[in-house]
């Protein structure tokens, strides 16, 4: 499932960052995840967990799709390993 906001049509990147998105019924602001996570379970399916000031939220992500736009937005430039990546 694409990354979108709630107005805007899958595929049309957001305006800023402070856009709401939506992800898998999950609706965000991108700039208030402090943390994000993967962990992919022993039958194959995969979770993303976004933390926030005094929240988790793990969405399924069976992708990586969710994960790997905060792997971008947090390093750019790319990353070496992977895990647990902060703002």
């Amino acid at each position: 499932m694409p990354i979108t906001s709630p107005n805007r049509p899958s595929g049309e990147p957001p305006l800023n960052i402070s856009d709401h998105i939506m992800f898998n019924g999950f609706i965000f602001k991108p700039k208030q995840v402090e943390a994000v996570s993967q962990k992919e379970m022993a039958d194959g399916l995969r979770t993303t967990t976004l933390v926030f000031q005094s929240h988790k939220e793990t969405v399924q992500d069976p992708d990586g799709e969710l994960f790997n736009y905060f792997v971008k937005r947090f390093h750019p430039n790319g990353v070496k390993e992977e895990g647990t990546y902060t703002t």
